[in-house]
């Protein structure tokens, strides 16, 4: 994860990467927290998979979120 997040920032010159999860994958949200990603909100019934609709989390890292706390 952190070479994809080091590489869309430095050659793809990205300003943000965004994430969406269930809010029943912790092990997921437990990884984007440590990786410094914030948690932005929650996109209710945003997606239609196996006959339902699913709630997703929505979670983004900055550019400068990077500069200012270096954990990558």
């Amino acid at each position: 994860m952190e070479a994809v997040i080091k590489y869309g920032f430095q050659h793809l010159q990205l300003e943000r990467i965004e994430a969406l999860v269930e809010p029943a994958n912790s092990a997921s949200l437990k990884l984007l927290d440590k990786k410094g990603f914030k948690k932005e909100g929650l996109l209710r019934h945003y997606e239609f998979t196996c006959g339902k609709f699913d709630d997703l989390y929505m979670y983004s890292i900055l550019r400068g979120d990077i500069v200012t706390t270096s954990r990558i």
